[in-house]
């Protein structure tokens, strides 16, 4: 489709194997209620900056789903820069009112894509996905929901927001997952504003950088069973108000958790970190939260010959409901632990009892404190 103005569609778009559609910019494609594109072949959508690619629903209704099936020939992405080779892609279009983009089995690209009024999962599979200068905007479920097997998760400078449930849940149990996400935004989701779920036993990798989340039950909730890389470094949470801010859990070696921002949230905890291996929490801002059913931070430690670094931190102001403040649970005997420099000022305890303490360490028996 190559001319510009505006194609209407009472049926099915059916995109076989070995066939390929592409659409240029400038061009409207309007879709009937319930009608979909389903993709057997090669889909792309090549907007401009100037002139964007529209796919959206032709009446009040929605339109159906955009399908990516096995057969389909899948995005191919350098992997170093991000960008965009060959195959299948999303680029500089808008899809409004559908039900779902549905990526089966295949690595499917996002490049400057806003994504609008979703009745179900905006971008739903049990694939991989590289997402980038894209805006996800209203979805009555998860925004985005890979329950994959394709290992990767890439999002790049996003926004998503609005959701009825997560704004981004991903799940992988049988491979080595890469995740990167990246100075993207989460804001306003009814539940946890990420959820990144990495149960497989082979080695996986996680960056959690520069990101904003706002106004979410639960900020961000990473968990990786094995891994060689797993950083959270300068993100902020705030206002998270139901849940806990950041969970961290299964925590690998090593771990990195600095310089990031926990302000004005409420509920569980607002730092919850479960660990196996050797992790650093330095350099991070702690301030003006409330959190009633237990202790403002939560640190488990469960590695038996790693290190645990608490250093540098500022925990200000914060109200905690329990008779601790910050818990630090060792299960086993380790070396080398270190709880130095921190400005702890300012925070309030409301479950006062004789054993009440600011700082609790709990030592396992035989340990060496």
């Amino acid at each position: 489709l190559s001319s510009f103005g505006t194609v209407e569609f009472t049926k099915d778009i059916l995109i076989l194997p070995g066939s390929n559609l592409t659409i240029h910019e400038g061009v409207t494609v309007k879709l009937d209620d319930g009608k979909n594109i389903i993709v057997h072949g090669k889909l792309m959508v090549l907007g401009s900056e100037q002139n964007k690619v529209k796919i959206e629903k032709r009446t009040l209704n929605h339109f159906g789903f955009i399908q990516f099936q096995p057969t389909s020939i899948q995005s191919f992405i350098d992997q170093a820069t991000g960008e965009y080779i060959e195959g299948s892609i999303f680029k500089h279009c808008i899809i409004n009112g559908s039900s779902s983009v549905q990526i089966n089995t295949k690595i499917i690209g996002f490049d400057t894509v806003e994504i609008y009024n979703s009745s179900s999962n905006a971008i739903v599979g049990s694939a991989g996905i590289f997402i980038k200068h894209s805006l996800i905007d209203g979805c009555n479920g998860n925004c985005i929901e890979l329950l994959t097997t394709g290992k990767t998760l890439q999002i790049y400078n996003c926004t998503i927001k609005r959701s009825t449930a997560i704004g981004v849940t991903f799940s992988d149990s049988t491979n080595d997952c890469s995740v990167n996400v990246l100075y993207s935004t989460f804001q306003e989701n009814s539940l946890t504003g990420i959820s990144v779920i990495c149960s497989a036993a082979a080695p996986s990798t996680l960056k959690f950088i520069g990101n904003k989340l706002y106004k979410n039950k639960d900020g961000a909730v990473l968990s990786v069973n094995q891994g060689t890389i797993y950083q959270v470094i300068e993100n902020e949470i705030i206002e998270s108000n139901g849940g806990t801010a950041l969970n961290l859990t299964s925590l690998v070696n090593p771990s990195v958790i600095e310089k990031n921002i926990i302000r004005s949230t409420s509920g569980g905890y607002a730092l919850y970190a479960d660990t196996t291996g050797a992790v650093y929490i330095s350099e991070n801002i702690i301030k003006d939260n409330v959190h009633l059913l237990g202790p403002t931070i939560m640190i488990i430690s469960r590695g038996s010959s790693y290190a645990t670094s608490i250093q540098l931190n500022k925990i200000v102001n914060n109200t905690a409901g329990g008779s601790k403040f910050l818990h630090y649970n060792k299960a086993n005997c380790d070396r080398n632990s270190t709880f130095t420099n921190n400005t702890i000022t300012e925070n309030i305890l409301q479950g006062v009892t004789a054993k009440s303490a600011l700082i609790f360490f709990q030592i396992s028996t035989g340990c060496k404190g």
